[in-house]
């Protein structure tokens, strides 16, 4: 766990957008407004393929408070970071968490502090918001969970 609290924002401004994102300590983070009025901090790139949540649409899935991934529609629950999918049989599971949720504290005069959560065994989300390594020669980079990206060398 990080030590430090950090103010972040307000919450003002998160009623006022739906969902704010900043950096703290060099990681992105989402804050968003729960249906209940509370605020969640989950880190700002889907675990999927790094897509910024902070567009994605908060609603309830299988009863429970999500953030929905613009790119995918995947949900994840604000309050434990778990992937949440639909079986066959029309059921809402889980796949386990998969999104980082820090801590948050409103403080009475609106101001929202957070501490980072990133004790702990690695989880999906982290690959997006671990700082990523330079391509080497040939433009490739492999990222922490194995996965090969190529980056198109320019043209001369």
């Amino acid at each position: 766990e990080g030590e430090a609290w950090v103010r972040a924002t307000t919450v003002a401004q998160v009623r006022s957008r739906g969902a704010v994102q900043t950096q703290i300590d060099g990681r992105e983070v989402v804050l968003v407004l729960a249906p209940d009025g509370s605020v969640a901090c989950l880190d700002a790139r889907c675990y999927h393929h790094g897509g910024e949540l902070a567009p994605g649409k908060v609603k309830h899935v299988g009863g429970r408070a999500c953030i929905v991934c613009p790119w995918h529609k995947y949900p994840i629950t604000l309050d434990t970071g778990e992937g949440l999918y639909t079986a066959l049989d029309g059921v809402v599971k889980s796949k386990g968490v998969m999104q980082r949720v820090h801590p948050v504290r409103v403080t009475d005069n609106g101001h929202i502090w957070v501490r980072l959560a990133v004790g702990g065994p690695r989880i999906e989300s982290d690959t997006y918001a671990d700082p990523q390594p330079e391509p080497d020669a040939d433009g490739v980079v492999v990222l922490p969970n194995g996965a090969r990206v190529i980056y198109p060398q320019p043209r001369s």
